[in-house]
């Protein structure tokens, strides 16, 4: 981002990319790659996987497909049975949810409106659509997922708090030291 922030933005942030580390590992139950509030060019701040090198993860060319690219091939059509997949469904559920779990710790722990997250909403909407069969069944989906995210985000509260204000310090962490937090 261009602009400069000021400390209530770097706070919003802050909870913002905590919100999805906590939620995240979690969910996953692996650790994370890691999580920065360091603004780049395209975004305000980042939290990515363990296999994921951060520097590419926005990368300009986008020759990389998306993991949604790379599962709608592996999800059955309205009509087929799903039976075979149930993996992947959850899969979609866990990212919806913790795509979600950014914008509503800002919700939660931030004053003020919080900000659109175009690129979660996005990842969000593509995951829902892979595993919905209509745009009113996206849209229920996606609700149910912000539900969780702020039911998971309330019992985490305290893990939220302690790295976003370890974020704040620190800007940068890796898997371990998130890990550390958490403990």
């Amino acid at each position: 981002m261009s602009k400069e922030r000021n400390e209530a933005d770097d706070i919003r942030v802050a909870f913002h990319e905590s919100g999805h580390a906590v939620i995240g590992r979690q969910l996953h139950g692996m650790p994370l790659g890691g999580v920065t509030v360091a603004p780049g060019e395209d975004y305000s701040g980042l939290c990515w996987g363990p296999l994921h090198d951060r520097r590419l993860k926005y990368s300009q060319d986008h020759t990389e497909p998306s993991m949604c690219e790379k599962l709608a091939g592996q999800i059955p059509g309205i009509g087929e049975s799903r039976a075979e997949c149930a993996d992947l469904y959850l899969h979609c559920w866990n990212q919806i949810v913790e795509l979600c779990a950014g914008t509503e710790a800002e919700r939660m722990f931030c004053e003020g409106e919080v900000w659109f997250a175009h690129d979660d909403e996005r990842k969000a909407y593509g995951y829902a659509a892979l595993i919905t069969s209509s745009p009113a069944s996206t849209e229920a989906l996606i609700a149910a997922c912000r539900a969780e995210a702020v039911a998971l985000l309330k019992g985490q509260a305290h893990v939220v708090e302690a790295l976003a204000g370890e974020l704040r310090s620190r800007r940068t962490l890796d898997g371990a030291e998130i890990d550390v937090v958490i403990e």
